[in-house]
């Protein structure tokens, strides 16, 4: 076995037959590596440690062994000589801290509430089970999309080997005594705070000092509370990080909550009846799962009526770019987000169809797909050039419009969540139509059927839903007074 070493001077070097990729965290008696066996050619994670510590990696192993869950990182085997233990896991993606820190060390309310309800998913699994984790935290949740997986249980159940590091454990775990699930649902509360707020909602200075702070329920906030659409998620919050564990909620408790809540929040748009990120994690994630078209049967009629839903998006950022109601500047990057979400539904399914179906009976409708692929990409290049050049293109709008990420990965659909969230916001700062009482009855209607369905992209989801009916509904509002139309997209005189 190769020695390896980790420090600014020197490379790491390859262990074993494995390839070592790039690191993913170091602590004091462990280091994590994405590597890739040169024998089989597959990626794992490797886990590297002193074999004094090897107490840790036999403790995990047997935990992981009772477990065989999709929610749960997978363990694979266990290795030990003289140098080092090794541990090799399934690979994931990233982490969930990487993913937050490349969202600028934020989340949206609803994202956040979203990555909490499927971190409680593995928890109901670790709770069936007799398993505390006793160390959640963003670096100990594993993505590998649309999966978030539980990982690095060396503290599970070794209870007196907490340390003061570990800044987000339960107040319980610092006493004897036997812990529960509620300790991993403190932990996620914690998370769940600082996903939104940036920070830990308790200081860190000394342990009697934080105690007292669980105690009293003072939690640490900062400007971002004034930014929440509501209060359900400080609220929840609250429950799940009491210094009493029988005084917070259970999973399935909380589950329920966040459920109710996004119940409340879709009634409150009568207009999107539809399939939400909540129902269906495809439309969060963006790319379809296989499972989708291995019982879909491909006829001519369902690949052009995709293919033709997928453009939804494009032509709803098509209304933006003219100069008649808006500033189109302003709305050129929610513009390019749209854009971008049409060509990748539309790239997405193209690939699936030649992969999955005969395609000499959908040879004109996919070569039509590759033409509008090209046309849309054009536009992705040309709207890019001016959000690029700043001294050109000025908008005085939040950081996140500065985050042009091309790939359609999670970030790029958090990012595509908080363009249209802008569009909407921007929609009810200008007062429209209130601000344009001068126009014709007839613009006034157009403005209010954009929004609608901006309201409408939030959801669509172009394989399940029936955009022909969506649109025909939309159309028939023109008909309506406009008072009708004030009515549904939310204004009240």
């Amino acid at each position: 076995m190769n020695q390896y070493t980790q420090n600014s001077s020197m490379q790491i070097q390859d262990i074993g037959e494995f390839q070592i990729l790039k690191p993913i965290s170091n602590s004091n008696f462990i280091q994590i590596f994405q590597v890739r066996n040169n024998k089989d050619g597959q990626n794992y994670t490797l886990k590297i440690a002193d074999p004094k510590n090897s107490a840790f990696g036999e403790h995990e192993k047997e935990i992981l062994k009772i477990i065989d869950s999709p929610k749960i990182i997978k363990f694979i085997d266990l290795r030990l000589d003289q140098q080092y233990q090794l541990t090799i896991l399934e690979d994931f993606e990233y982490t969930l801290e990487e993913f937050w820190i490349q969202n600028n060390k934020k989340f949206s309310e609803f994202m956040a509430l979203d990555i909490t309800k499927k971190i409680l998913e593995g928890l109901e699994i670790l709770e069936q089970n007799d398993i505390v984790h006793a160390n959640l935290c963003m670096k100990n949740i594993y993505i590998k999309q649309p999966m978030y997986k539980i990982a690095n249980f060396e503290h599970s159940y070794l209870n007196k080997k907490v340390g003061w590091a570990q800044v987000q454990i339960a107040p319980e775990q610092f006493m004897p005594g036997y812990l529960t699930s509620k300790a991993d649902i403190f932990s996620l509360g914690c998370m769940l705070f600082e996903m939104i707020f940036r920070q830990f909602p308790f200081n860190q200075y000394s342990i009697p000092e934080y105690l007292d702070q669980i105690q009293q329920g003072q939690l640490q906030f900062n400007q971002e509370k004034d930014m929440l659409d509501s209060n359900f998620a400080i609220e929840l919050i609250k429950k799940m990080v009491q210094y009493n564990p029988k005084q917070r909620p259970g999973i399935i408790e909380i589950r329920q909550m966040i459920d109710e809540n996004n119940a409340i929040k879709s009634s409150q748009n009568p207009a999107l009846q539809t399939q939400t990120p909540q129902s269906n994690p495809n439309l969060w994630g963006g790319n379809n799962q296989n499972y989708i078209f291995e019982t879909q049967h491909f006829t001519l009629e369902f690949v052009e009526t995709v293919s033709k839903n997928a453009l939804f998006f494009f032509e709803v950022a098509e209304k933006f770019g003219g100069k008649q109601f808006y500033n189109w500047k302003k709305t050129m990057y929610p513009r390019f987000m749209l854009y971008k979400r049409s060509y990748a539904e539309l790239l997405q399914f193209t690939k699936d169809v030649r992969a999955r179906a005969d395609l000499k009976q959908f040879k004109v409708c996919l070569e039509k797909n590759e033409t509008t692929l090209y046309k849309l990409k054009i536009t992705l290049e040309q709207i890019l050039k001016p959000l690029k050049n700043k001294d050109d293109y000025q908008y005085k709008i939040t950081k996140w419009e500065q985050e042009l990420n091309t790939d359609t990965n999670a970030l790029f659909y958090n990012n595509y969540q908080k363009a249209l969230k802008y569009l909407m916001d921007y929609f009810k700062e200008s007062q429209i139509p209130f601000s344009k009482s001068k126009e014709t009855s007839q613009k006034v209607k157009e403005m209010l059927i954009l929004q609608l369905q901006v309201q409408t992209c939030e959801t669509f989801n172009p394989y399940f839903d029936n955009q022909k009916e969506k649109l025909e509904e939309l159309e028939e509002l023109e008909k309506q007074t406009n008072e009708f139309l004030l009515k549904k997209a939310g204004y009240e005189k």
